[in-house]
């Protein structure tokens, strides 16, 4: 019985992380920096005003920077860094298959 608790918190954990890579790599972040290239981004710490694909590439060598040196290993700082790559590669894809239905 403990053996099928564990198996359902680690199931429970493991989409919790896809959906952390996912919706925070894939949905948010590398589609707003696209979509909004001119859009600011205002940091609380530090008090600057970044945009959006400077703040993008900011906050992936941050979680590269985080998962590489073990800082805050509760994060699954490359399911972060997985979700923008993937986003950017969907994006990508997107991109040319729209530009392509458009020429004809």
């Amino acid at each position: 019985m403990a053996y099928f608790i564990v198996a359902a918190v680690a199931l429970l954990a493991s989409g919790l992380t896809l959906f952390s890579g996912f919706g925070l790599g894939t949905l948010l972040l590398p589609a707003f920096a696209l979509f909004f290239p001119q859009a600011r981004v205002q940091l609380l710490f530090p008090p600057v005003a970044l945009r959006a694909p400077v703040f993008v590439l900011i906050f992936g060598a941050v979680e590269f920077f985080f998962g590489i040196s073990d800082t805050l290993p509760a994060v699954a700082h490359f399911a972060h860094l997985g979700g923008m790559l993937i986003g950017m590669l969907l994006l990508a894809y997107w991109y040319v298959q729209i530009r392509r239905a458009r020429r004809g």
